[in-house]
């Protein structure tokens, strides 16, 4: 058939379909752009473990030893509560069976030995805490809502598309295959990235309420306890990187969280947390 002469009214009604098939089958995000295939829960578990590995070797900070007396103390507590906060989380029921967290695997918690106050988690699970923090801080209850803010970020992901938008989606594609070398960020770059990332105030907004309702469900501990933990650390630094805003926690008594239980402290922060940081 000569291509120049008008296709027969059939053929024209079988390409427009084959068009619109085609268009169908994409769809695009406000940039025009084919929106980017989410990394699995397996994925961010293997990025999240090359940062903590880069953490170990190269992050510039030195770690607690979970030796005696930090073992029975500092480590315990913040891995048992840690544990408690974040089993739900791990359960992962909601998700389809193809794309859960690794329940066999722990997310663990990491102790630096440093005055600034740093709280921060990677994709995966990985918690980092320093001294500075744990010492501003004086009940249980609080250190287990700034966890919550951090388990709440992998959960929402907020974590992981942050990391998105420093690197890309190639390079974090290869770390999650296990590629080492050009074309992956250095240890040095994801250690970088994780202690001076910083999130927007609606990104903060939505892990405050979060953070209430992992609370809410994993534990006694009472949402209404929570603001203290915004009187008590530097608004100047906020944990070098849950970057404040004006305003922050003026509304809390105001919100309504979800109403759970009544606990703000048992004791053992002053017993065995307090007494074992520098």
């Amino acid at each position: 058939m000569n291509p120049s002469f008008p296709l027969p009214t059939f053929q024209k009604i079988l390409f427009v379909l084959f068009i619109s098939a085609g268009m169908s089958a994409c769809t695009f995000d406000d940039s025009g752009m084919p929106p980017v295939e989410p990394f699995s829960k397996k994925e961010q578990e293997r990025i999240g473990n090359r940062i903590h590995f880069a953490v170990l070797a190269a992050s510039g900070y030195d770690l607690v030893p979970q030796v005696p007396p930090f073992d029975s103390t500092l480590f315990d507590l913040t891995s048992e509560w840690y544990t408690q906060l974040t089993a739900g989380i791990q359960k992962d029921i909601s998700s389809p069976s193809s794309d859960r967290w690794d329940k066999d695997r722990p997310w663990i918690v990491t102790l630096l030995d440093h005055p600034d106050e740093i709280a921060v988690a990677a994709p995966g699970g990985y918690l980092y805490l320093s001294t500075g923090l744990l010492s501003a801080l004086d009940r249980e209850s609080q250190l287990y809502f700034v966890m919550a803010l951090e388990a709440a970020a992998v959960r929402q992901q907020v974590a992981m598309n942050r990391l998105i938008a420093q690197f890309g989606t190639d390079p974090l594609r290869r770390i999650a295959r296990g590629v080492q070398g050009a074309g992956v960020p250095s240890a040095n770059a994801l250690t970088d990235w994780l202690f001076s990332q910083a999130y927007s105030p609606s990104e903060i907004e939505e892990l405050d309420a979060s953070a209430a309702e992992i609370v809410c469900e994993s534990s006694l501990f009472s949402p209404s306890d929570l603001s203290r933990v915004l009187d008590l650390l530097d608004e100047n630094k906020w944990w070098k990187i849950h970057r404040s805003f004006p305003g922050r926690g003026a509304d809390w008594k105001e919100r309504e969280f979800q109403s759970c239980g009544t606990i703000s402290t048992v004791g053992l922060y002053t017993q065995k947390i307090q007494p074992y940081l520098p």
